[in-house]
């Protein structure tokens, strides 16, 4: 979806001329200040309408030595936490098991055995009739590959998408649907059925992700990166340390930040002043990144276990200052997915402007249907494909060697880099704004759509002041990150 993430590098940023050491510094001092003024007042008004928000099954008891109650009105870490506690954590534990003993003793059937423990892993989430029911899809899927006709893999794979299923099973249709249509797309008929049924059923990445494609699995699997015993146990620890301080995180932005809860009691949230709402705002987008660092981070670590390479964690929203950006790196495997499987197919950018607008409005619709296609998602993926296009028209626009010329000719290099700040401060309002509405719907667009026009100078200033301080840290860390990536190279 990233219009240029099949290009190089040199078209990504306008300019990253690098900054002053004492400007890094008041950047990063100003976010810290930031982040901690915003979520104490939205600490303060958590316990202050406590009561409130309890009434209405928001809030229920949380850690006993906190003395606090605990947001559960985010209903997909209450459900994945729920089921964490039910099972799935020892299902997970059972395949790192049965891997390593596979691996030590009979290694010539460990792929044998992911497969088999994958069909016993989900009947025992989704009974052996969902077991049944996935099996023949898969056998199904396949036999439709054998036509090497895109347009059959994808309307056999509508089903998938229908029905009214458990939250569960509907999870688990949409987790098969993109790795059904990944190998149908990869001519799957080249490879043996054997090779079908494992990628599907594979189990680490199958209830929540992170996606894969079917040729990088293939790939990784004939080809570990196994590591040395003494260095594994080492980086399992460092690794499982780093995922339960993330899950701790997580438990005390739910114990301390209700912002989620707010976002559900739209009287309520009415009432609050535009300082509050904007805390609540960064409140529910930092917990929304550390929550999918928890769900994508447990099932990458066992991936890594069994010799593979899973897409990147999310990166950190404060640092993530585009549209493009969000999408390329917040889930790095739908990203890669659709590039492969809808973007590309339909033409891309180099096909021409009109293929271009086709193939991205395409995928953008398919990311609002694979959601759940309600009007909120529409709008969500709607700005998310106008934010991309114009962020794709500039900078096409400012690599032609005449607009570069010039630009280089009016402006100092850092002055260009702090405009640059300026304008995508503006953008990230904008994104923020519209995965408010992913989060909570249109109603809590229009709250927040009514704060921005009628909080004033002062409520914009504050807005673009803290971002473009976190725009200007972004572009930092990824002028370092293409150093690094070029000097390895």
């Amino acid at each position: 979806m990233c219009f240029q993430g099949y290009s190089s590098h040199r078209t990504r940023t306008l300019c990253l001329s690098p900054l002053l050491p004492l400007e890094k510094a008041f950047y990063l001092a100003n976010i810290i200040v930031f982040h901690l003024l915003l979520f104490f007042l939205v600490h303060v008004v958590s316990k202050e309408y406590e009561e409130v928000l309890g009434s209405n099954n928001f809030l229920e008891e949380g850690f006993p030595f906190l003395g606090i109650k605990k947001d559960v009105s985010d209903f997909e870490w209450t459900f994945w936490s729920h089921w964490a506690s039910h099972g799935l954590l020892w299902l997970l534990l059972g395949h790192v098991i049965l891997s390593w003993l596979t691996l030590h003793l009979m290694a010539q059937l460990r792929l044998c055995c992911w497969l088999v423990y994958g069909m016993w892993g989900i009947a025992w989430l989704l009974g052996f009739r969902g077991l049944l029911v996935m099996i023949l899809y898969a056998l199904a899927s396949y036999v439709v590959s054998w036509w090497r006709s895109a347009s059959a893999c994808w309307l056999c794979n509508t089903p998938s998408r229908c029905g009214s299923w458990t939250h569960l099973a509907r999870t688990a249709g949409h987790a098969s649907m993109t790795r059904l249509v990944s190998p149908m797309l990869a001519a799957a008929q080249s490879s043996t059925l054997f090779w079908f049924l494992l990628f599907i059923f594979y189990l680490p990445p199958l209830p929540n992700g992170p996606i894969v494609c079917f040729s990088d699995f293939v790939a990784q699997v004939k080809m570990p990166n196994q590591r040395r015993d003494q260095d594994g146990l080492a980086w399992a620890v460092r690794r499982m340390s780093r995922l339960v301080c993330w899950w701790l995180l997580a438990e005390t932005m739910l114990h301390v930040l209700h912002s989620s809860a707010f976002l559900h009691h739209t009287q309520l949230l009415q009432s609050l002043s535009p300082a509050v709402l904007g805390g609540i705002a960064l409140a529910q987008v930092s917990f929304f990144y550390v929550k999918y660092l928890v769900l994508f981070g447990l099932p990458s670590l066992v991936m890594c276990l069994d010799g593979l390479k899973p897409p990147p964690l999310p990166r950190c929203v404060t640092l993530t200052y585009s549209f493009t950006a969000i999408w390329r790196t917040f889930d790095t495997g739908l990203h890669q997915w659709l590039v492969r499987y809808i973007y590309l197919p339909l033409g891309g950018s180099q096909t021409g402007t009109l293929r271009l607008l086709l193939a991205s409005a395409a995928t953008f619709a398919f990311v609002a249907a694979w959601h759940g296609g309600q009007k909120d998602l529409l709008l969500w993926a709607g700005v998310n494909w106008l934010g991309v296009l114009m962020e794709y028209g500039v900078r096409s626009l400012c690599s032609k060697p005449c607009v570069k010329s010039w630009l280089s000719a009016a402006l100092h290099p850092l002055s260009l880099r702090r405009a640059t700040g300026l304008l995508t401060a503006v953008a990230t309002i904008i994104t923020i704004w519209s995965n408010l509405i992913f989060f909570a719907g249109t109603h809590v667009g229009e709250i927040y759509f009514k704060m921005f026009l009628a909080g004033g100078p002062w409520v914009l200033g504050g807005m673009l002041a803290f971002l473009y301080c976190c725009a200007q840290l972004g572009m930092e860390w990824e002028n370092l990150a293409a150093q690094n990536h070029k000097g390895s190279v």
